[in-house]
């Protein structure tokens, strides 16, 4: 696969849509349904945080790879997590922004505002820029490590261990590992 062209970007968008669809179609379109939706679209975004999070190595590994990319895949998964969730907030759940209506924004403000600085600054050359770009894919990759981590099922704790797996990779690898710089989309 040639991770330098927008493959991954359209992987990312139309599996998590198909992962919508999957679940929808096997839960119909209730509350049950929605939220599940929800909850699978975070999970299959949370194995595309953890491959832009090894992105260096990832990298390393198809010799084409372009790191923006594997972030900007990263960004349009979880923007069908976002869209997901609305869906379901608009549906379902009136009453709970109407209980707590601050709190909602924020959550959805925050992490709106972490994905558009990710999406930003994926392709960064400056260094303040790249360390924005660092700190926002660390922020998501230990918000998605600590809900995982501290999930009930206990399978699915396994996705906080890949994310452990991705942050040791990325450390290991930036240590050796000067990417090309990026190309212009």
């Amino acid at each position: 696969m040639n991770l330098s062209t927008r493959m991954p970007i359209w992987l990312a968008l139309v599996g998590n849509l198909v992962v919508v669809a999957v679940t929808v179609g096997l839960l119909g379109w209730n509350s049950a349904g929605g939220h599940a939706a929800a909850r699978n679209t975070a999970r299959f975004s949370a194995l595309w945080c953890a491959i832009a999070l090894a992105g260096p190595a990832v990298c390393q590994i198809f010799r084409n790879g372009s790191e923006s990319r594997l972030i900007h895949a990263f960004v349009a998964a979880h923007s069908m997590h976002f869209l997901a969730v609305l869906a379901v907030l608009a549906t379902y759940e009136r009453a709970h922004i109407a209980a707590r209506p601050g709190e909602s924004v924020a959550v959805i403000a925050v992490g709106s505002l972490l994905m558009l600085g990710l999406a930003y600054t994926a392709a960064a050359a400056r260094r303040l820029t790249r360390a924005i770009r660092s700190l926002t894919l660390y922020a998501a990759s230990l918000i998605f490590f600590l809900a995982f981590y501290h999930h009930t099922v206990r399978p699915i704790r396994g996705i906080a261990a890949l994310l452990a797996i991705a942050l040791i990779l990325r450390v290991t690898t930036s240590l050796t590992f000067r990417p090309a710089p990026a190309r212009p989309a």
